[in-house]
């Protein structure tokens, strides 16, 4: 708190587009040029799933060896918690909404879901884009993120064979 900085607009797009968009686009070029990989994939959709799950769980790792994040511990205990209850308090607002939208049980639920949902293969590069080379520790911006991700999981797993017997 008390400090500032600037972020180069067009350097934080070019590295945006470099770190996200160029991947998502060759994928989109494969898929649509080379049938033969889209077809491959497809067979082996499972085993890709897994394969992302255990890069994810790998990116999440790196990163929390390199965090840096300049704070007690007693800090990120309070952020861990202040955290949840946040996660747990837009979903809450999520649900709320969402009934008084009069909408069905099935998309409810969904939406109670997509409203909160954050994910760390977006606001990684997102957030390094952003703050990289920056006067505070890059690990001070990634520590929430990496905390909201869990939390949904935990939070998501208690509240699914609920939410299936009510739909």
């Amino acid at each position: 708190l008390g400090s500032t900085s600037s972020v180069s607009f067009a350097a934080t797009v070019i590295k945006l587009c470099y770190r996200v968009l160029a991947p998502l686009f060759v994928g989109q070029l494969t898929q649509y040029w080379l049938p033969s990989v889209a077809k491959w994939a497809k067979k082996h959709k499972p085993t890709l799933k897994k394969l992302q799950e255990h890069l994810l769980t790998f990116i999440v790792y790196v990163t929390f060896v390199k965090l840096d994040v300049g704070v007690g511990a007693v800090d990120v205990v309070v952020m861990i918690i202040v955290q949840c209850l946040l996660l747990v308090a837009s979903m809450g607002v999520a649900w709320f909404m969402l009934g008084l939208l009069n909408f069905d049980k099935k998309l409810r639920v969904m939406g109670l879901f997509g409203c909160t949902h954050k994910t760390v293969a977006m606001g990684v590069p997102l957030i390094t884009a952003i703050y990289e080379g920056g006067s505070q520790p890059l690990g001070l911006y990634l520590l929430p993120l990496l905390v909201w991700h869990p939390s949904q999981l935990v939070i998501g797993s208690f509240l699914v064979p609920r939410l299936l017997k009510w739909v």
